[in-house]
């Protein structure tokens, strides 16, 4: 029934807009047949994307229930697990301060594809609470800055299951939630290329576990700035490394400016562009940098024990 709203659709019907009828209350159920997705733009070649989703009255709240897949197939909601093409739910509710919490199952799906839930909450300053995400292969940006921006996130996923992440599936994933407690931990056994790139930067009361560890697997890049700018972080985590890509550890702990201890790092074989890399790990703005105990000479093979390296210029 339309009787406490006005319904307008333009575009042969592919945007519409409800508006409520002075100050009268409804609700609103969304579902569609969409069996090949949504094709908002191509922003593989950089397009900006507008949210199919938003909500523009103060007083107007979204109320978590069911999931997005039944905006793919409505007859098929609770069963269908396969997003059908790129950038499908990118941006859907980005921005959308209406937001308080979401369905633990809003997104069930474990077939991804890239971008398809890249910004998805972007900048959802009341969220509070992470769905579950159960996907094992997460493509290239389908997660990037999913939850960017999101501060009122204080406990976000205990564990991330996937296993296998392409090119910069998490990266800003959770950057600048400023309240998030703890990073999740990562199962990944497979990265690619910026993986997990400032995935967590900025999260300045962010604190590390004693015992958090980031996979074994490495990539060009991968955890470049990963936890950069969390100024609550004290020490930092486990990283165990054999053979060092280019610029995987660049600045991943760059302006955390209250570290105080450096858990050891033995590297035994360095890539070419991976000394930078270690040189910025640590560095402090308008801070001398340590003497990390190598030189650009020592080539592969550089043992280097970052125990002692205690002069940070941290607080």
């Amino acid at each position: 029934s339309w009787e406490n709203c006005s319904f307008t659709a333009w575009d042969d019907d592919k945007y519409f807009s409800i508006t409520a009828n002075e100050e009268n209350d409804f609700t609103v159920y969304l579902r569609g047949s969409n069996p090949t997705g949504f094709s908002i733009s191509d922003n593989n070649e950089g397009v900006s994307t507008t949210s199919i989703y938003s909500i523009t009255e103060s007083d107007a709240k979204w109320e978590d229930g069911g999931d997005v897949m039944a905006l793919i197939d409505y007859d098929n909601e609770g069963n269908e697990i396969t997003i059908p093409n790129s950038n499908c739910f990118q941006d859907l509710f980005n921005q959308a301060d209406n937001i308080t919490t979401v369905d633990e199952n809003l997104l069930p799906a474990t077939s991804l594809k890239p971008y398809c839930y890249s910004s998805m909450f972007y900048g959802c300053d009341n969220l509070s609470n992470v769905p579950k995400l159960p996907a094992l292969t997460v493509p290239e940006r389908a997660y990037a800055s999913m939850f960017q921006s999101c501060k009122k996130i204080v406990n976000g996923p205990e564990e991330l299951k996937a296993t296998t992440l392409g090119e910069y599936a998490y990266s800003n994933m959770f950057s600048s939630c400023s309240h998030l407690l703890k990073p999740a931990k990562i199962d990944a056994t497979s990265v690619d290329e910026g993986s997990c790139e400032q995935m967590y930067s900025s999260c300045t009361d962010l604190q590390m576990p004693n015992d958090y560890a980031l996979p074994t697997a490495l990539a060009e890049g991968c955890y470049s700035y990963m936890f950069s700018g969390c100024s609550s972080i004290t020490t930092t985590c486990t990283l165990s490394t054999t053979s060092v890509p280019t610029h995987c550890y660049w600045a991943t702990f760059r302006n955390c400016t209250s570290l105080t201890t450096i858990k050891p790092l033995t590297i035994t074989s360095i890539s070419e562009g991976s000394l930078e890399a270690f040189r910025e790990m640590f560095s402090i703005e308008n801070v001398p940098q340590p003497n990390y105990g190598f030189s650009e000479t020592d080539g592969d093979d550089a043992v280097v024990d970052l125990e002692s390296c205690t002069d940070l210029g941290g607080s």
